[in-house]
């Protein structure tokens, strides 16, 4: 599953999008990037301490640790940020219900230890197109031991990773965008890999790597990207 046959680059919104109006890693927040005229978004997995998978980037929301909380208390201590606008916290499976089959989603997992719910869950209602994605070695080995069908990406933002990569079950790579140039975007195709890079928030750039041939931009600013790529 993916972009195979893609002759363009899939557009994706960073934890939805990170505009001020709107709270990252929230529906309202995945809906924009739609809506504004995307393919798709990138969001957050994490669990809480009663096993609910939420879509929260940091490990703690105010004092509260993700890890330790039930997800009751951990909604009660996110309504208490001003920009939340009383949504609730995303958990996985909100999100593959209400956009598994229109969006393409790119799920990164941030700690190990959610591998076998995180299947539990595509199994039962598996999106038209995604990609589980991380930055943990551990967890990419653990998830293409579980199930080789799931498609995976590896993420990083150094040269450490692009020495790592050629050792892990990764059909996509998705490097920081600094990190990249013409050549390297070149020899990842020639290796068979998709490319996908985060986060391009300027024009200059966004038109730079697409001509690149990247396989997917993701952006902080749904609109900006879509305009500057001639969606909207």
């Amino acid at each position: 599953m993916g972009a195979e046959g893609q002759t363009r680059p899939l557009l994706l919104g960073h934890r939805g999008t990170r505009l001020k109006q709107f709270h990252e890693n929230s529906m309202s927040a995945f809906r924009h990037a739609l809506t504004s005229g995307l393919d798709g978004f990138e969001f957050d997995l994490r669990v809480t301490g009663d096993g609910r998978l939420v879509c929260v980037h940091d490990s703690a929301i105010g004092e509260r640790l993700i890890v330790q909380c039930d997800y009751g208390d951990l909604c009660n201590e996110y309504f208490k940020s001003p920009d939340t606008s009383g949504e609730a916290i995303p958990v996985l499976e909100d999100v593959l219900r209400e956009f598994g089959s229109s969006a393409f989603l790119d799920i990164e997992i941030k700690v190990e230890g959610l591998e076998k719910e995180v299947l539990n869950l595509l199994n039962r209602n598996r999106p038209a197109q995604f990609v589980v994605s991380s930055f943990l070695a551990e967890v990419l080995l653990d998830i293409a031991e579980a199930d080789p069908q799931v498609p995976l990406g590896f993420i990083f933002d150094d040269v450490i990773g692009l020495r790592a990569y050629p050792n892990l079950p990764a059909s996509y790579l998705m490097p920081r965008h600094d990190l990249l140039s013409r050549d390297l975007v070149e020899a990842f195709h020639r290796d068979g890999y998709k490319v996908l890079t985060w986060t391009v928030n300027r024009p200059n750039d966004m038109t730079r790597l697409a001509e690149w041939g990247v396989d997917g931009l993701i952006s902080d600013n749904p609109v900006l990207l879509s305009e500057t790529m001639g969606r909207r």
